[in-house]
């Protein structure tokens, strides 16, 4: 059991909300997480007492790239889980936010409704432990996951593996990757470097079998 439920079942939990940056030019109900959604998650997350660390823009650090950079990465370091508003169009920096999260192996979840998932980025899609449609769904998972009764969340392993699968699986096909290969020695030295000990032998990729 999570520590969240050990202290009469009303542990804190920190959640990171992923969503877009706002610019100049927008109102602020144009980026991040609507407060009407963050009520009904909180309530429907009771006996847990959510914290959000808001990807909303700092007036400390705005001035400075590197601030703003080194908060948004503490601030998904600590998070417990990672939410993605997957319903808007979203930007590099959540590519970047998810990515970092995986590195911790912290869980990512992404809000989205089905008739989006086909135009979801590869980023998201791999970093990502869950999809969920609705807020419900969230606080359920999330509460399942408090309790354990959640497999394993994704860590930096996925990125070994990507690069594995699509060396053993997919390189052979990939003909312009291939003539860029063959041209030039130093960079058919990088991708056998990586792991790849024969490019053109296909193999079973671990996780798939």
């Amino acid at each position: 059991m999570n520590d969240f439920f050990v202290e009469e079942r009303m542990g804190q939990l920190v959640i990171y909300l992923a969503g877009l940056i706002q610019r100049h030019h927008e109102s602020e109900g144009q980026f991040c997480w609507p407060e009407d959604d963050l009520m009904t998650l909180s309530e429907d997350l009771i006996p847990l007492k959510p914290q959000y660390l808001n990807c909303k823009p700092n007036t400390t650090t705005r001035k400075s790239p590197l601030a703003n950079f080194g908060r948004d990465l503490t601030q998904v370091a600590t998070a417990d889980i990672v939410l993605v508003d997957g319903r808007k169009k979203l930007g590099l920096g959540v590519g970047t936010e998810v990515m970092w999260a995986k590195m911790h192996r912290i869980p990512v979840l992404s809000l989205v409704p089905t008739e989006d998932m086909d135009t979801i980025h590869p980023f998201i899609h791999v970093f990502s432990d869950s999809f969920l449609e609705n807020l419900d769904d969230i606080a359920l998972w999330i509460k399942q996951w408090a309790l354990g009764k959640k497999p394993s969340i994704i860590g930096p392993e996925i990125f070994n593996s990507a690069l594995d699968f699509y060396k053993n699986e997919f390189f052979t096909d990939d003909r312009l990757m291939q003539t860029l290969v063959e041209s030039n020695d130093r960079l058919k030295n990088k991708l056998q470097t990586t792991g790849l000990k024969n490019p053109y032998e296909r193999q079973k990729d671990p996780l798939l079998t």
